[in-house]
């Protein structure tokens, strides 16, 4: 049928074409240069036109075609590359997974070979990299993944993670602020911000970016904990104003932080600190005073001791002793330490009453056989000396009671904010208290027992 009809068209053009040139005998000189001229008919003209149109038309048609046949070429080729990348791929996984880091390597590398924009090799290599700390490897894979998908979330955080663990804390900061310029409220970023601001000691920063998180985390079960985390960077953002000298915005601060996390010892002892750096000594011990009283921890009666030992005054430390034992008879964490003070004072018998007042309730721990050694020293007893030195064993051999992390279990010999050893906030307390020397009234109560006399007629007469 179309053979029929292209001769059809065929005839009907020469027929034309015969017609025209019956009707239209004369030439037309077309001149092609200035001494070169061409006779045709007008027919012929035509003719020429419509040939030399329908030859473009072909000519137009097989370039389409052309580039359609190389662009099937290149997406089937492409297409094959990626299977094969992908193929690649997961046998690097599997290698990956088995710990043949080398092999699983040379596959993802040739998966990277037959299909550059796979994203998926970058991320594995960069995790071999970093297996090997070799972060800086690492870090160029992974710019070199983002070449090809500036905006994949894996890849920005993989890349903020090693920056910050190389130490680049700028290039760090840099790629979640990539990451934040595409969701403002992406927390893990935002967290992750936060964390590079502590590193670098820009604690305002640091606490900006906090109350932003404690903000998006309401409703969660992140809450809490978000609030806990607040009051911890509040706390370094005051002692930063503190150590700046604008105290009056540190205090406010600090008592913000107590808002927030009323167990948050610190707070309470840098308070009175604060108030000790400005020569109120009395508010000071005030703060201090509270403290203890609100959570036992023996490192607020330390900074008492140090506060009137340093002014040479241990008669006032003794005096507030003896009214925080006749207050809380039943503290026997305050005895322990009173008695220490005693005898380092060198009053023998004031120690040997707190001392045996503790060891007569029945909770002993190998400090209380150690300042008892102590004790039987100085009273010439040398055999029950000997004897309480042999139950301190692991105590040292000096009257410092250390402090230890409830989170990791270092000692320390003073007491810190924050765990020198796991980094950890809050969880420090003296060693006497973790191993549960202290005994509540309640459990007093529940036993039958009665509280003892503080001891008032022995040492009343000590101003």
């Amino acid at each position: 049928m179309i053979y029929f009809l292209f001769l059809f068209v065929l005839a009907a053009i020469i027929a034309v074409f015969v017609y025209l040139s019956i009707l239209n005998p004369q030439l037309v000189d077309i001149h092609l240069g200035t001494d070169t001229s061409l006779s045709m008919g007008l027919p012929q003209i035509l003719l020429f036109s419509f040939m030399s149109g329908m030859l473009l038309m072909a000519l137009g048609s097989l370039l389409r075609e052309g580039r359609r046949a190389f662009r099937n070429w290149r997406e089937s080729r492409q297409i094959k590359g990626i299977q094969r990348s992908d193929e690649l791929y997961h046998r690097g996984v599997e290698h990956f997974i088995k710990g043949n880091y080398n092999k699983a390597a040379e596959l993802f590398s040739g998966a990277l070979d037959k299909y550059p924009a796979n994203i998926k090799p970058y991320l594995r290599l960069s995790e071999i990299h970093a297996l090997k700390g070799n972060y800086s490897e690492a870090i160029k894979v992974l710019n070199k993944g983002r070449q090809f998908d500036g905006d994949n979330l894996e890849v920005l955080f993989k890349l903020s993670e090693n920056s910050f663990i190389q130490g680049d804390l700028a290039g760090a900061e840099e790629v979640l602020e990539k990451i934040l310029s595409l969701d403002r409220e992406d927390r893990e970023a935002l967290r992750r911000l936060r964390n590079i601001y502590e590193k670098g000691k820009r604690w305002e920063d640091a606490y900006r970016i906090e109350k932003t998180i404690t903000r998006l985390s309401k409703g969660t079960a992140d809450y809490p904990g978000e609030r806990k985390t607040k009051a911890r960077v509040k706390y370094s953002y005051a002692m930063e104003l503190s150590r700046k000298g604008d105290v009056d915005k540190a205090l406010k601060k600090l008592r913000d932080v107590l808002k927030l996390d009323p167990g948050f010892v610190p707070a309470h002892m840098s308070i009175g600190d604060i108030f000790l750096e400005r020569g109120d000594r009395d508010k000071a011990r005030e703060a201090w005073e509270q403290g203890y009283k609100k959570f036992g921890n023996a490192a607020f009666i330390l900074r008492i001791e140090e506060m009137y030992l340093k002014e040479e005054e241990p008669e006032t430390l003794v005096n507030f002793y003896i009214r925080l034992v006749a207050e809380r008879p039943d503290d026997l964490t305050a005895r322990l330490f009173f008695g220490k003070l005693c005898l380092r004072l060198e009053m023998v018998e004031e120690a040997r009453e707190q001392l045996s007042f503790i060891e007569s309730h029945g909770r002993t721990t190998p400090y209380l056989h150690h300042l008892l050694g102590e004790l039987h020293m100085r009273r010439q007893r040398y055999a029950d000396a000997a004897e309480e030195f042999k139950k301190a064993a692991g105590a040292g051999r000096t009257l410092l009671i250390p402090f230890v992390c409830s989170n990791c279990l270092e000692e320390f010999s003073r007491y810190s904010p924050q765990c020198p050893s796991c980094q950890e906030w809050n969880t420090m307390a003296s060693k006497a208290q973790k191993e549960s020397f202290a005994k509540t009234e309640s459990s007093r109560k529940a036993s039958g027992e009665r509280p003892s006399s503080p001891g008032k007629s022995r040492l009343a007469g000590i101003t």
